[in-house]
């Protein structure tokens, strides 16, 4: 992402990455222009989207969608062509042996992958760090949520290496919010992306590690009193070493017990609301499931953009789960419908699943049918064991105890 020119002979520095933290912490007012220069050209080369890797098929179809939020979530420049609108796209398209449904990435380096993962796209595009197994941390922290970040940011300006690692991107759930209003010291407000933007940014600059897409599955505290080290293995076969490890995993939204929910998931049925959805549903009609904050923040986003917001809750009203400036704020809001004593029984849509209709049925009156484009699940969380499912803990307990 970086193209230079230079018009006369010139000598150029090369300053590792070390080197330019070290310089960031020890001359304070040229490391704040330095931060800020780095963060506007990132937020620029975002903004105009003419630099990163290439996405080449239907803008709306569920493998594009897939990764443009892995990029936009961990804050990486891309663009998207739509292959009907662009010849060049099409013969490439054709070529690789795409169909209609399928995402074709051309990355920087001029490799073509087709309907890659996030980690094999993260590794194509220089995401995934490339450190050896036999490094060790002084801290590795599971989970690149707010408190993740927060403690990363904290250990690593005390002078500790850290390694932060998260199976999907960073900020975590309250990444994915619209607009936070009741965070201490945003009196106007921010984005969860923002947020969690600005503790990426911070937490790099003192030197953590940043491992992001890096799924935990097991934790071996077998050398812990031996040596004072336990490992963390990731998927893949990867393993980091630590002397403390913090699982800062976060919590996963509940997903409500409806038949073929899965099958729609990513293909109109979504657990936030970002941009990207909110083109999607653009002037149509939504269901959004959940009486929480994140429900409160997700629908007064939508409503700006959807003609019309249906919020189903089993309860009787907000009162007693939402905070009182977002219940006004939703109250005064004409396009957004709330429905108490209300769940989500069915999901029907066509064969592709991208076009969902949500079938609702009212506790407290005769069942009814609520047609949508798009349907947004945020339920009740319960907790991420170490960040992702599957996680295996395994303990030998010393002989003396």
């Amino acid at each position: 992402m970086v193209d230079a020119r230079a018009d006369a002979d010139g000598e150029a520095l090369l300053i590792t990455p070390r080197q330019l933290r070290a310089l960031i912490i020890a001359e304070a007012d040229l490391g704040e222009r330095l931060v800020r220069a780095l963060i506007l050209r990132r937020v620029a080369l975002i903004e105009s989207a003419h630099s990163g890797p290439v996405l080449i098929g239907a803008p709306q179809s569920p493998e594009i969608l897939r990764l443009q939020t892995f990029l936009r979530r961990n804050g990486h420049p891309h663009h998207v062509v739509a292959a009907d609108q662009d010849a060049g796209a099409a013969a490439l398209m054709e070529q690789s042996g795409a169909a209609s449904g399928d995402a074709l990435v051309v990355c920087p380096d001029g490799a073509v992958l087709l309907n890659p993962t996030e980690e094999v796209l993260a590794r194509c595009i220089g995401m995934t760090d490339t450190a050896g197994d036999d490094e060790l941390f002084d801290v590795v922290v599971v989970g690149a949520g707010p408190a993740g970040l927060a403690t990363a940011v904290y250990a690593a300006s005390e002078g500790l290496s850290v390694a932060i690692l998260d199976c999907r991107a960073y900020g975590g759930q309250a990444g994915a919010s619209a607009r936070i209003e009741n965070y201490l010291g945003f009196p106007t407000g921010i984005s969860g992306l923002a947020l969690a933007g600005r503790a990426y940014v911070q937490a790099q600059k003192f030197g953590a590690r940043m491992l992001i897409p890096a799924q935990a599955v097991s934790l071996d505290c077998s050398r812990s009193e031996s040596d004072g080290v336990m490992t963390v293995g990731l998927a893949g076969g990867r393993r980091l070493n630590g002397k403390v490890v913090v699982a800062a995993s976060g919590a996963r939204y509940r997903r409500p017990p409806v038949p073929r929910l899965a099958e729609f998931e990513g293909r109109g049925v979504w657990y936030w609301a970002s941009a990207i959805e909110a083109q999607m549903c653009a002037n149509a009609e939504v269901v959004l499931v959940g009486g929480g904050n994140s429900a409160g923040q997700a629908a007064v986003f939508l409503s700006s953009h959807a003609a019309h917001v249906n919020m189903l809750v089993r309860g009787p009203g907000l009162a007693l789960t939402m905070s009182r400036y977002l219940i006004d704020r939703i109250e005064a809001t004409p396009n957004i419908a709330l429905l108490p004593h209300t769940e989500l029984t069915t999901l029907d849509g066509d064969e592709t699943g991208w076009q969902p209709c949500a079938g609702v049925a009212v506790v407290t009156a005769p069942r009814c049918n609520a047609r949508c484009a798009t349907c947004f699940c945020s339920l009740a969380r319960s907790p991420r064991l170490a960040g992702c499912t599957g996680v295996t803990l395994r303990w030998i307990r010393p002989a003396s105890c």
